[in-house]
This record gives structure tokens, C-alpha cells and sequence, in this order.
């Protein structure tokens, strides 16, 4: 390349390592399958450079490689889904000039590096408890086991490319690449069988005792995890931080009944001014039951929010018969509170008539 063929031949690797990493780590390998967590890779992505060199005769490989490997989570309960994550795992200084293996290796959640261009702050916030079960999982031994090997595997097969007894896969009179067919799953075959020989040696795996748990603390896992889908206008009000002290607005806002005791307790630790000053409240939309109407009208019963003039569980599909039953119960005990609780709000149906005319 420089001063004649003799002297110097240079083959560029990266496409060759792009190629095999994601034979070994690619797309829909599984980096965790548990019952109740399954972590696959979704695509790996390779930065730097790669090249088998050949001056005067001999051939030897370099490289400074940065592999990406991208991730897609999900935390099952029962087959179903409660908790979902995406993200990479990121190895830097893979190079032919270190003499260990021992890589420095960090595991993120998709939106503590993925910066909306618009607005760079867009992301910003702390991460959720489920969250960080999954970055702990994969950043455990087991969980990063199918990742070592696989990197592993690849750095070896780089540093033998040059060795002729292992075939030089370059043929440097066409330029062809001669790169054999390699047989892809065979890596992962052996981290498997490393992986069980380890589990049967110790009894239980770091994994294990992440799902042990993860177990243990399901009903507050998936209670928190609820709350952190709570809309914006029902957090501001049971802070205390809501614009508006004569109408509450929480509409759509993935309200349970689970939540309509922290409700209730708001209501009745309002002052007497702001009892006075709410007149509106708006609970469309939610996913609120049976279960949640009756300590509500048992609440408003008794002289809580004394004046409020409306409220709409309108589109709650949860709330049945006996639900409603309640509610006109409360309308006969409080003649002056108009309460809605259709299956479509009447607002939005006026609002579609005017449309279709």
C-alpha cells in the first residue's frame, strides 16, 4: 500500500467485525431468559478500526474497537408484562495492544443516552426502580456472560487471523474475502453449557437471587410502577402543587382504585377555604371500579368537599351496576351535585354530534 505490495498490504476488518459480532451477539440473542425476565439483543453496533496488515512478508492484526450492544427488557409477572426497558451495554478499549480481557463495561437505560436533538433535557429524570432491577440483572456475571464470550470470541479470532496454520482468510493477490462460513451459534451453545455448569456447581445464580426478589417485592413493584403512570394533574393535586382550587381535572389519568384513598385523604385534608372553593371534579376516564366508588360517595356522604356541584366518572368501564347504584344513592343524599358516570362522556358525544352536522 505504501511502497509496494511486498513491503506493505493492508486489508480493512471492519466490515469482517461488524459481520461476525453480529453472528455472535446480533439480533435476538438472548442475553437473559427467566420466567419473569427476558433480556435480548436487539442489534450490535461497531466504532473504531480493524485491519490485517501484511509488510515484508508478515501478517499481524491491529485493532481499537468500541462494541455497542443494544438491548430490549421485559419483566413479566405471570406471562404478563409489567415493566419494560430498553438499552445498551457498552465496552470500550477493545485493542490489540491490551494483554487482558478485563473491559470495562457499562450497562444504560435508553434515555440516559439518547438525548432528544429538540429539547436535550427532555429525558432527564431518575430511574425507575424496575429499571434499575433490569441494568442489575444484566450487569450481574450470568447477565453479561453471553456478552463476554461473544466479545471474547471475537478478539480471538482476530488475533488469529494471521496466523497461517488457522488459514490466511485474506487472499491479498485479488483483495477477495475469503472468510469461511462460520458456524454462529456455536458460541453461544458453549456459554450456555458454561452457564448451567456454573448454576449446578453453586446451586443458584446471581440472577436467581435478582428474581428471588423481584418476587418478594411484587405488590410494591407493581404498585409503584402504577403510580409512576399517574397523570400529571392527579400528582400535582395530591402534592398540592394543582393551579385551579375550583376544579380538579383527572381525566385520563390512569387513576385505580388502588389511588382513591390517597384521594379521598386529600379531599378531607383540605382547608375549609379550599372545601368551599372546589366545585368540579373530574374523574373521566380512568380505570376506577365498583371497588372505588363506594368509599368516594361514602366520603362525599359525609360532608366532605361540601361544595361541589359535579362529578364525571364518565368512560370508567369498571364501574357497573353497583357502582352506579351508589351514585344515585349519593345524588338523592346530595341533591345539589350533578354526577355523570356514562360510558361516553356527554361532553365529548355533544362534541361528535356537532362534528358529524
Amino acid at each position: 500500500m505504501a511502497t509496494g505490495d511486498w513491503h506493505w498490504k493492508e486489508k480493512d476488518l471492519i466490515k469482517w467485525v461488524e459481520r461476525r459480532a453480529s453472528q455472535l451477539i446480533g439480533t435476538g440473542t438472548l442475553l437473559i431468559d427467566r420466567p419473569n425476565l427476558h433480556v435480548e439483543s436487539t442489534g450490535v453496533k461497531i466504532e473504531g478500526e480493524a485491519f490485517l496488515s501484511n509488510r515484508k512478508g508478515k501478517a499481524f492484526v491491529t485493532y481499537n474497537l468500541q462494541i455497542e450492544i443494544s438491548w430490549d427488557a421485559r419483566l413479566m409477572l405471570n406471562q404478563t408484562v409489567i415493566g419494560q426497558a430498553a438499552g445498551r451495554v457498552l465496552m470500550k478499549e477493545i485493542s490489540y495492544e491490551r494483554t487482558d480481557q478485563d473491559w470495562e463495561i457499562e450497562v444504560q437505560c435508553e434515555f440516559e443516552y439518547r438525548k432528544n436533538p429538540i429539547n436535550p433535557t427532555a429525558n432527564d429524570r431518575e430511574i425507575f426502580d424496575f429499571e434499575q432491577q433490569i441494568k442489575d440483572a444484566i450487569k450481574a456475571p450470568e447477565g453479561v456472560q453471553t456478552v463476554i464470550s461473544a466479545i471474547s470470541s471475537l478478539e480471538n479470532e482476530l488475533k488469529k487471523l494471521d496466523q497461517e496454520d488457522h488459514g490466511t482468510i485474506f487472499s491479498f493477490a485479488n483483495g477477495k474475502d475469503d472468510t469461511p462460513a462460520p458456524d454462529g451459534d456455536a458460541p453461544l451453545r458453549a456459554v450456555r453449557a458454561s452457564v448451567k455448569a456454573v448454576t449446578e456447581e453453586n446451586g443458584t445464580t446471581g440472577i436467581e437471587q435478582v428474581d428471588a426478589k423481584i418476587v418478594q417485592k411484587t405488590g410494591a413493584y407493581v404498585r409503584d410502577l402504577q403510580k409512576q403512570q399517574l397523570g400529571a394533574n392527579f400528582k400535582c393535586i395530591l402534592a398540592g402543587e394543582n393551579d385551579d382550587d375550583a376544579s380538579w381535572r383527572c381525566a385520563w389519568c390512569s387513576i385505580r382504585d388502588e389511588d382513591m384513598d390517597d384521594l379521598i385523604s386529600k379531599l378531607q385534608d383540605l382547608s375549609t377555604e379550599q372545601q368551599e372553593n372546589l366545585t368540579s371534579l373530574d374523574l373521566s376516564y380512568n380505570m376506577l371500579t365498583d371497588a372505588s366508588v363506594q368509599p368516594l360517595a361514602v366520603a362525599l356522604f359525609n360532608g366532605t368537599a361540601p361544595a361541589l356541584k359535579s362529578l364525571a366518572l364518565d368512560g370508567n368501564e369498571g364501574i357497573g351496576i353497583v357502582g352506579k347504584n351508589v351514585l344515585n344513592g349519593l345524588k338523592l343524599m346530595r341533591k345539589n351535585l350533578v354526577v355523570t358516570c356514562e360510558k361516553e362522556s356527554p361532553i365529548l358525544k355533544r362534541a361528535q354530534e356537532v362534528k358529524e352536522k
